[in-house]
């Protein structure tokens, strides 16, 4: 007997994962602000996949 074998597994975790890179010594104040923009298009942009 053979089991069905693939690269990759057909699931979804349902996890996002978003990188971000702010310059050294950035304020929290801007990392929050570039961290709202990015929540901000994916919400409103890519809403059907999110």
């Amino acid at each position: 007997m053979r089991l069905p074998t693939s690269f990759l597994p057909d699931e979804d975790q349902g996890v996002f994962l978003t990188m971000i890179q702010l310059p050294s010594g950035a304020t929290q104040e801007r990392t929050q602000k570039v961290l709202d923009t990015v929540t901000d298009y994916y919400l409103h942009n890519e809403k059907a996949n999110v």
